[in-house]
């Protein structure tokens, strides 16, 4: 009998083995393909690499937006990429970005591209559809029109006072820093991205939840000790959809997949808790608790909540920290703008007593300043036989370019020091 079995076990091997071949196949047919057209695609690009990745180094976090930079300023505003089994075009331009991301206007309009976005959704347990990954239809709208109000001005309004105490308290944690620097003898240091951090998600923790989550208080945060991780997670499942079957082992992928657990409990804790005693009206999770899912009419489901909830806070985290790390990198460097800019606060009645004056950042760039993965950008899909303007010329996206990759190219600093004085 047992030859049987040996039988029955070889013949499945052959038949897994033939659909892996056939499959790998394909999918060589397809990059081979995407080469062909990238080819034939009549947009500036660097010359053709490897058939199968293509120019995906291009991408490569560390050195990825050094080198993208380097394609915009050789090739222009508009410039194409073989990746994968895909042909991509890297979009700079403002003007042209505003036109594909409207749907009203001169047009013309490029949806999202959802297979590209879906592993986002791994942020959730389980995986769970949300307004970045969801297509633009009924779901979509109803998150959007019921979230949008938050948003507004007069909402804003409501944030901005704290916004003000929040960056009081990094300017008293950076004079602290520096007043502990000078009786040791030392130079002063004041890591400005871990600080842009902190107010970002407490900002975040406020408008998205209505709940100092404690970053510039610079103690122990549990909400922050698990969100860190999750994010860095969600940048490796982007590039590589079978990232978390790494937990088995590799250390820090198993790390993260733990912290997604802890987030997911985390916020479904102060779900029921939503729904026991509503949040302030002005936060976005109010709002998101008002939201009908247009597929069964009634509310949306503690795990519908926790996708949004978890995905509004992501989204709203990195770029405004980005951004408000390289202002003060900027400002460092440029002392008569920082100096302008303190006269500005101080006739507004807004800059600190014992204001902190952030030093000459050059000499920490080369050691302190690491480039990491692109932050983020939209990607959409491309309709057939479109063109549109760029910097005063019109590029053709043919059927070849399936993707448009838009947005500026961001550094991320995951540690960045400047000095800083009294």
């Amino acid at each position: 009998m047992w030859w049987h079995v040996f039988l029955r076990l070889s013949q499945a091997c052959c038949v897994l083995l033939g659909l892996y071949l056939s499959k790998s196949l394909w999918y060589f047919y397809k990059c081979w393909r995407a080469r062909q057209n990238y080819t034939k695609l009549k947009i500036p690009g660097p010359p053709t690499a490897s058939t199968i990745i293509g120019h995906l180094s291009y991408f490569e976090s560390g050195v990825g937006p050094w080198k993208l930079t380097e394609l915009v300023n050789e090739y222009g505003p508009v410039v194409k990429l073989h990746v994968l089994d895909k042909v991509t075009v890297v979009l700079t331009d403002p003007d042209t970005m505003g036109r594909v991301l409207r749907k009203t206007g001169p047009g013309p309009y490029f949806p999202k591209a959802h297979d590209l976005y879906a592993p986002l959704e791994k942020a959730t347990i389980p995986p769970t559809p949300n307004i970045v990954t969801s297509e633009d239809g009924p779901y979509w709208k109803a998150v959007r029109h019921a979230t949008a109000p938050c948003f507004s001005a007069s909402n804003l309004k409501k944030v901005l006072p704290l916004v003000v105490e929040l960056s009081k308290r990094a300017a008293d944690k950076a004079a602290a820093v520096t007043v502990a620097a000078s009786a040791a003898g030392q130079a002063a240091l004041f890591d400005v991205s871990d600080a842009a951090k902190r107010i970002t998600s407490d900002v975040m923790g406020h408008l998205l939840l209505g709940e100092d989550l404690g970053g510039t208080r610079w103690g122990q945060s549990e909400y922050l000790k698990v969100f860190y991780p999750l994010l860095k997670s969600q940048a490796g499942v982007i590039g590589n959809p079978w990232y978390f079957w790494q937990c088995y082992w590799n250390k820090e992928v198993a790390f993260q997949w733990n912290c997604i657990k802890q987030h997911d409990n985390l916020i479904l804790a102060r779900i029921e808790r939503f729904q026991e005693s509503p949040p302030a009206d002005y936060t976005i999770a109010a709002h998101l608790l008002s939201v009908k899912d247009p597929a069964t009419g009634k509310p949306l489901t503690t795990t519908q909540l926790k996708a949004e909830i978890g995905v509004f806070m992501a989204a709203g985290f990195e770029t405004t920290s980005h951004a408000i790390t390289w202002c003060l990198v900027v400002l460092a460097a440029h002392q008569d703008m920082q100096q302008k800019l303190l006269e500005e606060l101080t006739a507004e009645g807004l800059a600190p007593a014992g204001t902190v004056h952030l030093g000459d950042a050059s000499a920490v760039h080369e050691q302190k300043i690491i480039p990491g993965s692109t932050g983020h950008a939209a990607v959409v899909q491309c309709s057939r036989g479109v063109t549109c303007g760029a910097s005063g010329l019109e590029y053709c996206l043919q059927s070849a370019s399936q993707y448009v990759l838009l947005g500026r190219l961001q550094l991320s600093l995951p540690s960045c020091y400047v000095s800083s004085g009294l």
